[in-house]
């Protein structure tokens, strides 16, 4: 095994070694008969942490969907014509759709009166040299106060500004 031991620490259960081995399949990441403790000795495909983001994700989705649907609605017995505020997100191809499905209302507001204006401001005051640096200054300013918008706990900011750096990883 030499250098790899440190990577490998807790044992396939017999009956998936037993699956793996008749398949002719090695073990990941060089490890003979391990699972790689670098995603805490469980495959990345079944981690709880995993499971528990898209938990979270889901109830987030379906709290924010059952109010918009209910203000929806109760606006429409009043005569006042609501929009949709959720088109299938989870459908999205990717990032930018996904936040053009989610939250709608949200979404649009605060890029008509935080991300445009920023942008606006910064572009006839010649805040930055260059037109692309004030767009993602703004893009982090917007999603930024998305997550104090959802709470002033460091996660909410933190949550904002990685999902304000998502579209520029892919």
């Amino acid at each position: 095994m030499g250098s790899d031991s440190n990577l490998c620490r807790r044992q396939i259960p017999p009956r998936l070694d037993v699956l793996r081995r008749d398949r002719g399949e090695s073990a990941p990441f060089g490890c003979d008969e391990t699972i790689p403790a670098r995603f805490g000795g469980k495959p990345i495909w079944f981690s709880w942490d995993f499971l528990r983001y898209f938990r979270a994700l889901y109830v987030v989705f379906f709290d924010f969907a059952d109010y918009s649907a209910f203000a929806i609605a109760l606006s429409y017995i009043f005569g006042i014509h609501t929009p949709e505020n959720f088109q299938r997100p989870f459908l999205a191809r990717d990032i930018r759709d996904f936040w053009n499905r989610w939250h709608i209302t949200l979404s649009f507001w605060f890029r008509d009166h935080v991300y445009m204006r920023f942008l606006l401001a910064a572009t006839r005051g010649n805040w930055f040299a260059n037109k692309y640096t004030a767009s993602i200054l703004a893009y982090f300013v917007t999603f930024g106060l998305m997550g104090v918008w959802h709470g002033l706990e460091p996660h909410y900011i933190f949550y904002g500004l990685c999902q304000a750096g998502a579209p520029f990883r892919f």
